[in-house]
């Protein structure tokens, strides 16, 4: 089981299994979204997942004409909690970075590597 919270904690989460994959993501909307030149993601399941206290959803436009995602965050401090892609059905994409405790989360891969900026470049997976 993992648990998580937004920054003051107002937003709280349980997953009641581990993430089924992993991985980093670096599109510019992630970037801008985590003010950080990758954004980590853990997917888990939705049927096993949980969260109490309020949320807000933004749909952010995506380059190419893409679907947006949305994604939900505490409107009191404003930490991103997770996404929910629309090709994703049946998976929550949590913000690794919202999750508590000390853990080893194997990453499965990078989304947009060739987006990624000079001084964040990505890891060699496999």
């Amino acid at each position: 089981m993992r648990t998580g919270r937004c920054l003051c904690g107002a937003v709280r989460y349980e997953a009641r299994e581990d993430p089924v994959y992993a991985f980093h993501c670096f599109c510019a909307t992630c970037r801008r979204e985590s003010g950080a030149g990758h954004l980590t993601i853990a997917s888990f399941r939705e049927d096993a997942f949980t969260i109490t206290g309020p949320l807000k959803m933004i749909a952010p436009p995506r380059a190419e004409g893409a679907d947006p995602i949305p994604r939900y965050f505490c409107p009191a401090c404003g930490t991103t909690m997770f996404a929910k892609p629309t090709g994703d059905h049946g998976f929550v994409n949590i913000r690794a970075g919202t999750l508590d405790g000390i853990f080893d989360l194997k990453i499965d891969g990078s989304e947009f590597p060739s987006h990624a900026q000079p001084w964040d470049k990505p890891a060699s997976t496999g």
